[in-house]
């Protein structure tokens, strides 16, 4: 957690490895990860269903997939920084 509130701030900048691991885990490409300012959505890959007709029940299933990517990003950082100490 130290680490990301770091890049957060701007004390520290993440190692190049990282930047693969973490834009392999969500599908992303470094690119985007240097060079633009991502939003959770987009990291998450959601997409608010346009259609109004949608199911609730649809729209949940997303929020909870997104939910698991959270927790798998947040695990995977705490590995990291486990890894490093």
């Amino acid at each position: 957690r130290s680490s990301v509130g770091s890049y957060e701030e701007g004390r520290a900048e993440p190692k190049l490895d990282t930047l693969l691991k973490v834009a392999d885990h969500f599908k992303l490409k470094v690119d985007d990860i240097i060079r633009k300012e991502l939003t959770v959505n987009q990291i998450a890959g959601f997409r608010y269903p346009l259609d109004e007709k949608i199911k609730t029940d649809q729209l949940y299933s997303e929020m909870r997939a997104l939910s698991k990517k959270i927790d798998a990003l947040e695990e995977t950082l705490q590995k990291m920084i486990n890894d490093k100490g």
